[in-house]
């Protein structure tokens, strides 16, 4: 038998509780991923048509940014720059701040939806809401006593969405608000010592209208109301249908717009069933996408108003043929369901119009 040294014992020892460190630490860093869309991360990323510039590694992961130890933000106990950035590294530009530095998504107050896509939905114990206070001061670096808790949902420890599935939290906003703020999101896992920050810049518009449809035109630069990269030809017009809720199963002419994930396409070539954002050569990405889809059926006058109908909730259960308000629209449920946010799935919900 072969006697080992305790020098070489020490090493031994280091090397297993190094590997485990960093076995530890990956299993967390893979699985609490996600963004709200129109935050700070998803605006800068390719996802989010890099609205936000200079972003550098974010652009191609935004779920990874924001990670702290758990509830140290809260309990004060590192700067809300730090949790939202980390180190000045790869994405150090989240850490950066100034009046002009961050587009800023349009929002009146009132009822709101925010919009989280997990690309791994972590067991999580709460998710918490903050929003700016009215002296909220944008050109120094954040800090959590800026906010003020406005909302809370708790998970029990439960995955709050399937993985890659957009899940919608609705919050109250100020209505008496009007200029730049911010709303922090406090992703508290349960089954590690993280949590995730997400910054949404925004602009309050103070006109209480309720139900936000994001992103509109930022009011401060540089953002500017033109695409970041028009077609060099052709598309310069709407077409006269308007643009479609894209969809893996309707065909496209060259010309055609559509909308995904909040963002107007301009198709360059005739093709079906390629994703918005995949294929730069296929669509060309024109900006925000309107305030409402411009394109619902047209035998709708029957309809009741948008004030004569339930608003939708993941709770709630809908049968088919029940309409339903969501984002200051109506929707009609084609089938049996529950906790289907309407828009994203069209085979579900009918969009009725206003």
């Amino acid at each position: 038998m072969q006697k080992i040294s305790k020098k070489d014992l020490k090493k031994k020892i280091g090397t297993l509780a190094i590997a485990s460190t960093l076995i530890f630490s990956s299993s967390i860093n893979v699985f609490a991923h996600g963004w709200i869309i129109n935050d700070r991360a998803h605006l800068g990323s390719n996802r989010g048509g890099n609205r936000n510039t200079g972003m550098g590694a974010v652009r191609y992961e935004p779920q990874s940014v924001g990670e702290g130890g758990r509830f140290r933000v809260e309990n004060g106990n590192t700067t809300l720059n730090h949790a939202i950035g980390g180190a000045a590294g790869a994405f150090g530009a989240m850490r950066q701040y100034g009046a002009n530095r961050w587009h800023r998504t349009r929002m009146p107050g009132g009822t709101t939806n925010l919009q989280w896509v997990f690309t791994q939905a972590h067991r999580t114990s709460h998710i918490h809401y903050y929003v700016s206070n009215p002296d909220f001061d944008h050109t120094r670096p954040l800090s959590y006593s800026d906010f003020t808790r406005v909302a809370s949902f708790n998970y029990n420890g439960n995955r709050p969405a399937a993985n890659n599935t957009v899940h919608t939290h609705t919050i109250n906003l100020p209505t008496d608000r009007r200029g730049p703020g911010a709303i922090l999101a406090a992703w508290h896992v349960s089954d590690a010592a993280v949590s995730w920050y997400r910054i949404i810049d925004v602009y309050f518009t103070g006109d209480g209208t309720a139900v936000v449809t994001p992103p509109t035109t930022p009011t401060n630069p540089p953002v500017t109301t033109t695409p970041t990269n028009p077609p060099a030809s052709g598309g310069t017009t709407t077409p006269a249908n308007g643009p479609r809720i894209w969809e893996a199963n309707i065909s496209f002419a060259a010309g055609d717009r559509a909308i995904h994930n909040n963002l107007q396409w301009h198709a360059r070539v005739a093709s079906q069933g390629v994703t918005p954002g995949t294929n730069n050569a296929i669509w060309q990405m024109m900006g925000a996408a309107p305030a409402m889809p411009v394109n619902p059926p047209a035998n709708n006058n029957n309809a009741p108003s948008n004030t004569d109908v339930p608003t939708w909730t993941n709770a709630a259960s809908f049968n088919a043929g029940d309409i339903v308000r969501h984002n200051n629209l109506r929707w009609r449920a084609e089938t049996n369901t529950q906790g289907v946010t309407p828009g994203t799935n069209n085979a579900i919900w009918r969009m009725l119009g206003r």
